[in-house]
C-alpha cells in the first residue's frame, strides 16, 4: 500500500496513513463488467478523437466493422445525430 503524505509534503506515519485510505478516502464504486468495458471503450474512443485526424462518422464506422468481425455478423448502424457535422 502506497503511504499518504500530508499537505506539507511529509509521509505520514503508517496507522494514520491505512486510517486515512480505509475510512476518510471515499471508495469508488465497484463496477459491474459490463461498466468497465464501456468505460474502457470510452476512454479509447475518446483518446482516438482527441489525438488524431479521424471523425466521429469514420470512428463509428471502424468500430461497426471491429464488432462484425468479433461477432461474425453483420451490425446496421443508424446514427441518431448529423454526421455531417
Amino acid at each position: 500500500m502506497e503511504r499518504k503524505t500530508s499537505n506539507h509534503g511529509k509521509t505520514l506515519p503508517k496507522p494514520l496513513s491505512a486510517v486515512i485510505t480505509l475510512f476518510i478516502m471515499p471508495r469508488k464504486k465497484k463496477l459491474q463488467p459490463i461498466e468497465q468495458f464501456e468505460n474502457e471503450v470510452s476512454s479509447l474512443f475518446v483518446r482516438w478523437w482527441e489525438e488524431s485526424d479521424l471523425d466521429e462518422e469514420e470512428m463509428a464506422l471502424a468500430a461497426v466493422n471491429v464488432i462484425e468481425r468479433f461477432c461474425d455478423t453483420s451490425v446496421e448502424f443508424e446514427a441518431d445525430f448529423d454526421l455531417e457535422d
